[in-house]
C-alpha cells in the first residue's frame, strides 16, 4: 500500500527550540496564478533536500533577530504546542550547523517536563493501523491530528485522548465553485 501522509514542518534555533511551524504550502503557477499542488515536505526531506530551501525563518525578540538554523518534518500536527518543544535529531546530525545538510528529527522533547514525543513510536502506530486496515480507508487523525485539527497536548506535552467523530449526519450545503460546478 503506497500512502502519502502529510507532515508538519518545524524550524528551530541554535538551542533546538522550535521557533516556527508550517502545516502546508501551496505552490502556484507563476504566469497564471493557478494552484499547482501542496508541497510534499517529507519527500523533499527523504530525497536529501534541505527544508530551509522551502522557507526562511527569523524571529525578532528584544530588538534582536534570530534565524532558524534547521528545519525538518514531524509526522504529528501539534499546532502552537510545537513551540513548547526542542528537537532531538538522529545521531550524527547537528542542529547548530548552518550547512545544506537535511535534518531528521528523531524526537521532540518538552522543554518544561522533559517528556519525549518519539518518532519511532508514531511510525509504529501508523504501521499498526495500516496493517489492520486491509483495503478500507485508513483514518490516522487520532494518531497524527491534521492541519486544521492538531493533536491536543496536556501541560507535560503528552497527548490527551482524542475522540474522532463519525461523519456528520447533519444536512450539508454542497460546495460550489464560482463557475457553478462542483
Amino acid at each position: 500500500m503506497n500512502l502519502l501522509i502529510p507532515t508538519m514542518l518545524l524550524a528551530w534555533n541554535t538551542d533546538g527550540d522550535v521557533m516556527a511551524t508550517c502545516d502546508w504550502l501551496v505552490t502556484y503557477e507563476p504566469e497564471t496564478g493557478a494552484p499547482v499542488g501542496v508541497v510534499d515536505f517529507a519527500r523533499h526531506e527523504r530525497e536529501g533536500g534541505a527544508l530551509l530551501d522551502i522557507w526562511r525563518v527569523a524571529r525578532e525578540a528584544d530588538g534582536a533577530t534570530a534565524d532558524a538554523v534547521g528545519s525538518g518534518t514531524w509526522p504529528e500536527f501539534l499546532g502552537g504546542a510545537a513551540h513548547d518543544f526542542q528537537v532531538e535529531l538522529e545521531p550524527g546530525w547537528s542542529r547548530s550547523l548552518r550547512d545544506r545538510t537535511p535534518y531528521r528529527v528523531r524526537n521532540l522533547v518538552h522543554r518544561g517536563s522533559g517528556y519525549k514525543r518519539k518518532r519511532v513510536d508514531i511510525d509504529a502506530a501508523i504501521a499498526a493501523r495500516i496493517a489492520t486496515a486491509a483495503d478500507r480507508t485508513i483514518d490516522l487523525r487520532d494518531i497524527l491530528g491534521g492541519p486544521t485539527k492538531p493533536i491536543e497536548l496536556d501541560a507535560r506535552g503528552e497527548q490527551r485522548e482524542r475522540v474522532v467523530s463519525a461523519r456528520s449526519t447533519l444536512p450539508l450545503i454542497p460546495m460550489v465553485r464560482l463557475n457553478g460546478t462542483r
